[in-house]
């Protein structure tokens, strides 16, 4: 009986860190691509959905990342949400207004370069 307790705990233990791997994988490269967009200037207008998909992926964040171990993840997500969901409702959706809140709260402090998922995904 005690064999098959560990060897369930053992499989759950499994299951769990390759949902927290793939969780790290998913949400750094979906960090990453919206960082890069904004980092680029590539589109100075920031479409009112890409500013959505933005605040939908920090709310996920700041929801979901705490049950994987990733606090720093979960709480600058919620404070990054939290500065973004006025813009929703703002006629200025500018790719320029969006990196300075993203900028000036985040990016600065990691050297303005595209790392914060790295250092947010570590627990």
């Amino acid at each position: 009986m005690e064999n098959q307790i560990s060897s369930d705990l053992t499989a759950i233990d499994h299951r769990l860190t390759l949902l927290k791997t793939r969780f790290a994988d998913r949400t750094a490269s979906q960090l990453d691509t919206m960082l890069r967009e904004l980092q680029g200037g590539q589109h100075e207008t920031f479409s009112h959905g890409n500013l959505m998909a933005l605040y939908q992926l920090l709310d996920r964040l700041a929801e979901s990342s705490g049950t994987f171990g990733f606090i720093e993840l979960e709480q600058q997500a919620g404070k990054l949400e939290q500065r973004i969901k006025p813009l929703l409702d703002s006629p200025d959706c500018s790719a320029s207004r969006v990196r300075n809140i993203v900028d000036a709260d985040h990016m600065g402090r990691y050297g303005g370069k595209v790392r914060i998922p790295t250092l947010w995904l570590t627990a």
